[in-house]
């Protein structure tokens, strides 16, 4: 009884070594694999700041690089309009939620308008831009860019640090400089 155990073991053994050698055959090595190293890491994008309007109409998020400039989409759920603008470069403090020096504080990133009608959303200068802002040590300063979603018309007003659109009427925004 003993001896047939044993028996059994080895050819379960030998056959388990078999087929996992067969798989390895049978999956060959691909030669454009290769291990993700740091500019990969680098160049990958995180989705945030997300938005949907009250009527579910809209969806909006921020699609922003570790560095560099961020962009916003604005889409239609339910249609086949879309809007992308370009957003400059995020300051390290106002994407973990802070305040950056001489910009946002708190607020919205992105907001749609409880009529649908408009969409605004939160911009900063691009990585040249800020590169250059930061050598001339001047602060960077947000702006807010407001869109119109019917038409898709966008307009910049300079120097604001947050805004929020008026819950009643949805053709009100409100804007701290």
């Amino acid at each position: 009884m003993r001896r047939n155990r044993s028996t059994v073991l080895i050819f379960l053994s030998l056959a388990l070594l078999l087929s996992t050698a067969r798989f390895r055959a049978a999956v060959p090595a691909s030669p454009e694999q290769r291990a993700i190293d740091f500019n990969d890491a680098a160049a990958w994008k995180g989705v945030n700041a997300t938005a949907l309007a009250d009527h579910g109409d809209w969806f909006g998020y921020r699609l922003s690089p570790q560095e560099g400039d961020s962009g916003v989409t604005i889409r239609q759920t339910n249609g086949i309009k879309e809007y992308k603008f370009s957003i400059g470069e995020i300051p390290a403090a106002a994407a973990a939620g802070g305040p950056p020096a001489g910009g946002l504080v708190g607020g919205a990133a992105l907001a749609i308008s409880s009529d649908s009608k408009y969409a605004a959303f939160t911009m900063f200068p691009s990585h040249a831009e800020a590169a250059q802002l930061k050598r001339q040590r001047k602060p960077i300063q947000s702006k807010v860019g407001i869109v119109n979603l019917e038409t898709g018309e966008k307009i910049e007003v300079a120097k604001v640090r947050r805004f929020l659109f008026s819950g009643e009427n949805g053709a009100w925004i409100a804007l701290q400089k």
